[in-house]
């Protein structure tokens, strides 16, 4: 039997998991280290999740989303109007597209709270007002390697509960996507949790659960000049907080998964000429003759 080597402390033992870090699991407790993890989605497990109870409508009015949703209100709206003075023929034909909408926000909004439920749990600072922007950091090993970490940029609508100064500090819930590397997932996508929920004592809870100690190196590197400068740009760490490298998500964009990336084009070539007449062979060019001098006598 191949030993187990434990991820916290890297001894090897028989047991999993290590007795040493976790002697609770060992006597069929539960591992403290789970206590605010998250349910198991896609094969992956946030270790800090919020476990949150989203509000649907409060995260469509303040979210991105919010345009979208205060028009379908008002299509709502005159749908229910028509009905009441009876045009039907109007209520009719705004109503498929009330019922459409409203399915496609619907659906948006119910994968939404999954990730507010089992989502990671990640520090957040404004960074602009104008436009309104923040940075996150996240771990994004996947523990098939070394850890590293990544911030990036975003930017929003409104920022409720928390204000939106320059320094703003606030918890948001992460969600991570797959890339061709296995030991560290290619970026992910933070929200506010202050969109998801306005109770204080949660939000604060949920802070928290992060650790003073995120947010405050997150405003070193605030401090430092450490953050990416565009929404475009995802700046790497190190275990050390030092950045290994910047890279632009404009020009990492991958095919969607399933589809094979596009063949080399081939060189391309030249066009056929038509092949050239033959040419005719040259007639001998006449010898000069002298009139002075018969050519017969001589």
């Amino acid at each position: 039997m191949h030993p187990f080597k434990c991820p916290d402390c890297g001894e090897e033992s028989s047991a999993s998991p290590c007795p040493k870090c976790s002697p609770a699991a060992e006597r069929g407790a539960p591992d403290p280290r789970l206590e605010h993890a998250g349910d198991i989605v896609n094969g992956t497990r946030a270790a800090c999740a919020p476990r949150l109870r989203m509000n649907p409508l409060r995260y469509l009015w303040f979210s991105l989303l919010g345009p979208f949703f205060r028009c379908w209100l008002v299509l709502v709206a005159f749908t229910t109007g028509a009905f009441v003075l009876h045009w039907w023929v109007v209520g009719g034909l705004l109503a498929l597209p009330v019922v459409a909408v409203g399915l496609l926000l619907g659906l948006m909004t119910w994968r939404t709270s999954v990730v507010y439920h089992n989502g990671l749990l990640t520090p957040g600072i404004v960074v602009s007002t104008n436009p309104l922007e923040f940075v996150a950091v996240a771990n994004m090993s996947t523990d098939f390697g070394p850890h590293c970490w990544a911030m990036c940029r975003v930017d929003i609508a409104r920022l409720p509960v928390h204000g939106e100064a320059v320094g703003t500090t606030f918890p948001c819930v992460s969600f991570f996507s797959e890339g061709e590397e296995l030991d560290r997932w290619e970026k992910f996508t933070p929200q506010p949790l202050s969109f998801g929920t306005g109770n204080r004592k949660v939000l604060d809870a949920q802070r928290a659960k992060i650790g003073e100690s995120e947010f405050t190196e997150l405003q070193q590197f605030f401090a430092a000049g450490k953050i990416p400068k565009t929404t475009d740009e995802m700046v790497w760490l190190d275990a050390g907080g030092n950045v290994t490298g910047v890279e632009s998500l404009a020009k990492r964009q991958s095919p969607p998964a399933g589809v094979p990336p596009p063949l080399p084009s081939k060189p391309s070539r030249p066009p056929l000429q038509p092949p050239a007449p033959p040419s005719l062979p040259s007639e001998p060019s006449p010898v000069p003759v002298d009139p002075l001098v018969d050519p017969v006598r001589e």
